[in-house]
């Protein structure tokens, strides 16, 4: 696991909160076109003064998918950021009271809400209707983390050297195998591209939020990822690179790079999060 408890190089330039400070935020990103897609329709943003962090990826072949993705992580750090609390509790490192869980929940769908009217608004102005984009995201709140998601973006948590996936696929895919168990070839290759929940889209309804709460423990490493790497690489071959990388900027790098070696048959997008509790 990584050894170093400074900040890399970030996407965004912010200050170190108390939050981040007591918990030394390490974290490293990269993204990439990959080697077959023309564009890279993926963004992610990086909140450090919040602690908090999102990858999404444009909905590849709907109109305007660039620019939900990056709609969609600047509406959610904006909401978060500017909204009527724009601290987090527990900045202390002590445990949070289930009403704080609760309203950081609460926070956080609004903010992905927020994110879905601007989408769908967005497509309704500029005549490309479902408009669309996935979203994983990880909010550090005191001695917990937040993990919200929508679509087959997915987030990660390295645990005894392997890697335990947070999140469910909002997909096609994953519908299928829950309900028929293994998926045979020909199917796969026919539902592995379809998403079943998304920001933005054809309908003006938000859509539900899959989140979930986790305890910190002591050193964590979090994985925040665009299905260009998930389809890609191994939960194997992941959880590898995050417990041997010297940095998670190096893990990240060393991702993507794996992925474009592997055919980079679509965008990727990883950012990876090291979380240290630090007694006050």
């Amino acid at each position: 696991m990584f050894d170093q408890t400074t900040l890399s190089s970030t996407q965004e330039v912010a200050p170190l909160s108390p939050l981040s400070r007591c918990h030394g935020l390490t974290v490293g990103h990269a993204t990439h076109r990959g080697l077959v897609r023309s564009a890279n329709e993926d963004d992610h943003a990086l909140a450090l003064d919040l602690g908090f962090f999102v990858v999404a990826d444009g909905v590849g072949g709907s109109p305007g998918g660039a620019v939900a993705a990056r709609l969609a992580t600047a509406a959610m750090v904006s909401s978060l950021r500017f909204g009527s609390k724009s601290r987090v509790g527990s900045d202390g490192g002590a445990e949070p009271s289930d009403e704080e869980t609760a309203t950081h929940s609460a926070r956080v769908v609004a903010a992905a809400h927020q994110a879905h009217q601007m989408i769908y608004s967005y497509g309704a102005r500029n005549r490309c209707p479902g408009a669309a984009t996935t979203m994983s995201a990880l909010w550090v709140t005191g001695s917990r983390v937040l993990v919200a998601n929508i679509g087959d973006s997915r987030a990660y948590r390295l645990e005894n050297g392997g890697l335990t996936r947070l999140t469910r696929d909002h997909s096609a895919l994953e519908e299928y195998a829950e309900r028929f168990g293994p998926v045979p070839e020909n199917v796969r290759q026919m539902l592995e591209n379809i998403v079943t929940r998304v920001l933005g889209g054809h309908s003006p309804q938000p859509p539900d939020v899959d989140l979930t709460a986790h305890a910190l423990i002591g050193k964590e490493v979090f994985l925040l990822c665009t299905d260009g790497l998930s389809k890609v690489l191994t939960e194997r071959e992941i959880a590898a690179v995050l417990s041997s990388a010297q940095t998670p900027q190096l893990a990240a790098d060393i991702l993507i790079d794996m992925a474009n070696d592997a055919g980079g048959p679509d965008n990727i997008t990883c950012v990876v999060v090291q979380v240290e509790r630090v007694s006050a």
